[in-house]
């Protein structure tokens, strides 16, 4: 009897060695997880960080080369079209429609984007210049090709114009509180000083809820990037030209009336 007991004891004994053994393994492998755990959570958070700082580097060298292209919407696109009449088109387009005074060599490239389509709509004309100065003067005097059914507009990226449409009615709702409202890339201005983001989101949020703030104003002015004002202190119609919220922004305080022409289509023979 004595001699089953001291077996049974020995077997407790050994058992409860081996589940010593088997916890003190168990605590070694989870503290060696957790050690990888934690490697692999730092290595995460450098590579989190060399991807936003490789994002931020790709957005900077994009907005680099866009930022003295300007694309033309609208414009007619004949059968046949060769290069040089595309070219020839819109430097008569810029020199004789918006009274520009502009040389060949300051257009780095110009050409259709995208493929030609089978509806016949025109595609539109990327426009490259070699000066930025030259680039944003254009830009101001756009508002002249209006009555052409013309827009000249900035090259932006997928994310700056997807915010861009997401961000023009409240621009048009702020316009009509008569408030100074410039709409710059993908940040809205109001009087000078940047917009919240917060507030942006809070009118958002109660404009889908069919909050909207009264209208004061009938007519707002639709051009997002310019805004043209009457100025009844000045009756010689002479341009004037001051600064607001940025030096990108510009106010053209009445601009002088420009005679409509039509716009000829100029073709070179090639040969």
């Amino acid at each position: 009897m004595e001699e089953k007991l001291d077996h049974i004891i020995k077997q407790l004994d050994e058992i409860k060695s081996s589940k010593q053994t088997m916890e003190e393994n168990l605590k070694n492998k989870i503290e060696s997880l957790e050690d990888q755990t934690q490697k692999l959570t730092a290595q995460l958070t450098i590579f989190k960080n060399e991807s936003e700082q490789q994002k931020s580097k790709i957005l900077f060298l994009d907005k680099q080369v866009r930022r003295r292209n300007l694309i033309l919407y609208g414009l007619s696109e004949p059968t046949g079209e060769s290069p040089i009449a595309l070219r020839e088109m819109v430097f008569e387009l810029i020199n004789s429609h918006m009274r520009l005074n502009t040389l060949r060599y300051e257009f780095d490239a110009i050409y259709r984007i995208g493929i030609k389509q089978r509806s016949g709509r025109p595609r539109p004309v990327m426009i490259r210049m070699i000066s930025e100065i030259k680039k944003s003067v254009i830009l101001r005097m756009s508002r002249a090709l209006k009555r052409y059914k013309l827009f000249l507009t900035e090259d932006y990226n997928i994310d700056v114009l997807e915010k861009r449409r997401m961000l023009r009615p409240l621009v048009r709702r702020l316009r009509q509180t008569s408030r100074n409202v410039v709409l710059h890339r993908d940040k809205i201005y109001v009087n000078g000083k940047l917009y919240n983001e917060s507030k942006i989101q809070q009118e958002m949020d109660l404009a889908e809820l069919g909050a909207t703030p009264p209208v004061l104003r009938a007519n707002p002015p639709v051009n997002d990037d310019i805004q043209i004002l009457r100025a009844s202190i000045n009756p010689r119609r002479t341009v004037r030209v001051i600064p607001t919220c940025t030096p990108d922004d510009l106010q053209i305080i009445e601009p002088p009336p420009v005679p409509e022409r039509r716009i000829s289509i100029v073709t070179l023979d090639e040969n």
